[in-house]
């Protein structure tokens, strides 16, 4: 379970805070209600036109006892960011593979962790989206700053120490890269839409995966030697 201590000015811990804690002491399922429904009303309506009304409605708890967790909107919108940012931070980038210096299968490794990052809470990765669609423009310096730092962690060790041997020495190594990283977000986009109205922790990938590596093996033989 993701836990956040108090967000500071700069996105950064400065102790306890009593009301995170009685958050974090409800159980997982609650705790993950109340996520969800924020989580999503500011993907679908912004953080100025977000309503913390709609927020409670959702996640079935009070008004006062949203404020009484997270003092205000504001304090809620640093918290999401937080606990997204966690998420990646252990699940994707932690855990891919970058010693695999073939792109294809490093991208391969890359785009399961974010599926299953999808699989555990569909609205992670749109949330982040939305921040980064709007320019980070109502995320605080310190935690846009912190967003920053990760996507520029992120493609730099995606395409850091590629054997750039295995590529097709008559297209350029650039457009091999972006057309392998398109090919894999296509399908991913592809798949999610087709994932939408069932329930994920249910959802056998394996079938998936299959002709996912179907598509890899042309992707191969087109860019590759």
């Amino acid at each position: 379970m993701i836990k956040i201590d108090h967000i500071g000015q700069y996105g950064v811990k400065e102790g306890r805070m009593p009301m995170i804690d009685a958050f974090h002491n409800l159980s997982k399922k609650k705790q993950d209600k109340v996520i969800n429904a924020a989580l999503l009303e500011f993907i679908n309506n912004g953080y100025h036109n977000a309503s913390t009304n709609n927020i409670v409605n959702n996640a079935g708890i009070s008004k006062g006892m949203l404020f009484y967790y997270f003092e205000s909107k504001k304090k809620l919108f640093e918290y999401l960011i937080m606990y997204c940012i966690k998420i990646v931070e252990n699940d994707f980038l932690s855990k891919v593979n970058y010693q695999e210096r073939d792109f294809i299968k490093r991208y391969r490794d890359a785009s399961k962790r974010k599926l299953q990052i999808h699989k555990k809470n569909e609205h992670v990765l749109n949330f982040l989206g939305s921040l980064f669609l709007d320019g980070y423009a109502t995320v605080p310096d310190g935690l846009s700053n912190k967003l920053i730092r990760m996507s520029e962690s992120l493609v730099s060790n995606l395409h850091k120490n590629i054997d750039t041997s295995l590529f097709r020495e008559d297209i350029d190594e650039e457009k091999i890269m972006k057309f392998i990283m398109w090919t894999f977000e296509g399908y991913q986009a592809e798949l999610i839409e087709k994932l939408k109205r069932k329930k994920l922790s249910e959802v056998d990938y394996d079938p998936y995966w299959e002709e996912f590596d179907e598509y890899i093996e042309a992707l191969r033989k087109l860019v590759y030697k």
